[in-house]
């Protein structure tokens, strides 16, 4: 029998592990149903890696249910950005920083991440079983009763549920750990696939894969909800690109949800007509359509003069720089598109939802069943676009691992 039994080798359950053995605990076993461990891990950032970053606030943590205990900042607190970093350091991991101030491993590859906490399980010499997936779960006479899919029965004192969410099931987190935790009683939120494409009723096919930077303020029901700048990448569905990506974890939860993008932020809306005009009445043979050359994406304001009923063929006259031109300039500044959905959980980073957290302790301890524990994804804690979900792996999976070690 186990002393500790954790289920999913993702970024909090390798750390809860490596923890636990530096923390004197032993007996552990890692259980993981993929081939290898840290697939998702492997894949973060693009592929570089983003490990966490440099600003991290409360405002950059959401809760379905709400946090009325103060977990989010009780855990991260306990470890945080510095100390994970120091952590990563004495593993034998370098990092770097953008200028936005996310945090990267300096090979930016998200592979080497997995490889450094890979080689720590090895040298600590932590058990671990891979293709080894949990199917059911119970509790008697103060043993948890593990059995997996081929049938093998597995015993431990203490179990760690860290087996992520229903984002991209490809990385084996297909919802399974929400399984497991209604076995033994749990309750799950509303689930939403988060840091994810959206989808709109309008569609302008013309503008499929063009980018261009833009601020993107989002309403819900008529009330601004948040803003963010960034890209925008627009898609024969709807938007996607890093702008809308911050926005999802605002949103994905409301109704009535429209956006308002914003190009050109460089410029007010006086200059830009100032701009438009002289450049109309330089050359009064233009056309509307040739008239955002060199200033906006032609395609994209092709999209915004449909958007008008204004044909891009149109030679400007009088009239035209008299009314036409502020309506374009007011559609630039104000582009709007009505929310209808999202893309699945395949395509999203992170699920939003999970094991409330009025059901764990201070301790991330179950209040439905004794020394089961929960920590990373699985929870109702999703995070901002920008290294802030990796984090919240790393700190709870900490903070798990502490919790254990001192209740002895």
């Amino acid at each position: 029998m186990y002393k500790v039994v954790i289920v999913g080798g993702g970024a909090s359950g390798i750390m809860c592990a490596l923890s636990l053995k530096e923390l004197g605990v032993k007996n552990i076993l890692l259980v993981e149903r993929n081939d290898r461990l840290g697939k998702k891990l492997s894949a973060t950032g693009n592929g570089q890696g983003n490990l966490t970053n440099e600003s991290i606030e409360r405002e950059n943590y959401h809760s379905v249910m709400g946090d009325k205990k103060g977990l989010i900042d009780k855990v991260y607190s306990n470890f945080n950005r510095t100390e994970f970093l120091k952590f990563y350091f004495n593993l034998g991991g370098l990092c770097t920083q953008d200028e936005k101030g996310r945090v990267f491993p300096l090979s930016k590859q998200a592979s080497s991440i997995t490889d450094i906490f890979r080689f720590a399980l090895i040298k600590n010499k932590i058990e671990v079983k891979q293709s080894c997936k949990i199917s059911h779960i119970s509790y008697d006479n103060n043993v948890y009763h593990l059995i997996t899919n081929d049938g093998e029965s597995i015993e431990s004192e203490i179990v760690v549920l860290s087996c992520g969410g229903k984002a991209a099931k490809n990385f084996g987190t297909d919802g399974s750990g929400y399984e497991l935790a209604k076995q033994l009683k749990h309750t799950i939120t509303n689930l939403y696939p988060s840091l994810v494409q959206l989808k709109t009723e309008q569609v302008y096919k013309n503008l499929k894969g063009v980018r261009t930077d833009a601020r993107v303020t989002a309403f819900a029901n008529g009330k601004e909800i948040t803003s963010k700048f960034g890209e925008v990448i627009f898609t024969d569905y709807g938007i996607s690109g890093n702008a809308v990506f911050s926005l999802t974890p605002f949103i994905v939860d409301k109704q009535n949800v429209q956006l308002s993008l914003s190009f050109l932020n460089e410029y007010s809306k006086d200059d830009l007509i100032t701009f438009l005009k002289n450049k109309i009445m330089c050359n009064k043979s233009i056309t509307l359509g040739d008239m955002f050359c060199s200033v906006l994406n032609n395609q994209l304001g092709r999209a915004i003069l449909k958007s008008l009923n204004c044909s891009p063929e149109m030679v400007a006259c009088d009239v035209f720089l008299q009314q036409g031109i502020v309506k374009i300039v007011d559609r630039i500044k104000k582009f709007c598109f009505n929310v209808v959905g999202t893309m699945n959980f395949d395509n999203a980073q992170v699920t939003k939802g999970g094991i409330p957290l009025n059901e764990v302790d201070d301790c991330l301890m179950s209040e439905k069943s004794p020394n089961l524990y929960f920590c990373g994804e699985i929870l109702d804690v999703d995070g901002d676009c920008g290294g802030y979900n990796l984090q919240w792996a790393f700190s709870s999976g900490r903070f798990v691992a502490e919790s254990i070690a001192k209740k002895g």
